[in-house]
């Protein structure tokens, strides 16, 4: 047996528990500041650095006032279709690879096509060096969307998702 694998085990099922009850809406570091009445405030220094602590010692606060919603992140069902299915590996225990496929198909639902291919963006507008405008394909989350997919057809042999 593994070193503290008790604990282990009793730290992911208090974790699946804590999933099976609570929605996937939440905050994101970056969805507040592609908000308009943030976007100004983010192009100097003078104003960027201090609103940019307020953000970080009050997100929740900022959020609620801001009327920011909590949203559903495709990288972060992408995260637990990969978790579910490496537990599958680890397990044997089909529960684990049908609650991957169930993360995969909403990620196959809410996949952008509109630009020649599929990808998956962010929830909400976000800065870089320009405005992002929500749902546009990211490099970041469409590859963990993609490896996600990867390893069900490694997994499964399937070809489900091609």
């Amino acid at each position: 047996m593994i070193q503290y694998q008790q604990e282990i085990e009793s730290a992911i099922q208090a974790l699946e528990q804590w999933f099976s009850q609570n929605p996937f809406y939440g905050y994101d570091p970056f969805d507040i500041k592609g908000k308009s009445w943030i976007i100004p405030y983010q192009k100097y220094a003078l104003t960027r650095k201090p609103l940019n602590l307020i953000l970080e010692l009050f997100p929740s606060s900022v959020r609620v006032a801001g009327r920011v919603r909590k949203q559903i992140n495709s990288k972060g069902i992408a995260l637990l279709a990969l978790a579910n299915q490496y537990r599958f590996l680890s397990t044997g225990f089909d529960k684990y690879l049908k609650t991957a496929e169930e993360y995969l198909q909403w990620l196959t639902k809410h996949r952008v096509t509109k630009y020649g291919g599929t990808g998956w963006g962010y929830p909400f507008d976000w800065q870089s060096n320009v405005l992002i405008p929500e749902g546009t394909p990211s490099s970041v989350v469409t590859a963990f969307c993609g490896e996600a997919f990867l390893l069900y057809r490694s997994v499964t042999k399937k070809e489900d998702y091609d």
